[in-house]
């Protein structure tokens, strides 16, 4: 396969190599494409989960295991939230941004 890169791109890859962090162009391509793979399927897993909260969810709002969202429920798991911060617990990482 031939590839024509933007003259940045190329000189990109080029530095890289020069610098020793691959031995040739082709393995930095090769190096580049298993990290979008990577990628890849830490967002399939990501959307897996989030598909597998969803229907958790709707299991438990059919049962009726829900509390109705209010300014007091708000209220109370900012509290809560404010508590264990100050207690040291760190949120999950499924939580985070």
């Amino acid at each position: 396969m031939n590839m024509n890169l933007a003259p940045k791109d190329e000189a990109y890859l080029k530095s890289k190599v020069e610098a020793g962090y691959y031995v040739n162009m082709a393995e930095a391509i090769r190096d580049a494409i298993r990290r979008m793979r990577e990628v890849d399927e830490q967002k399939g897993e990501y959307d897996n989960a989030m598909y597998a909260a969803v229907l958790k969810g709707e299991e438990q709002y059919a049962k009726g295991q829900y509390e109705e969202y209010t300014p007091e429920l708000r209220q109370k798991i900012q509290r809560n939230a404010r508590l264990k911060a100050q207690q040291g617990v760190r949120p999950k990482a499924d939580v985070l941004p």
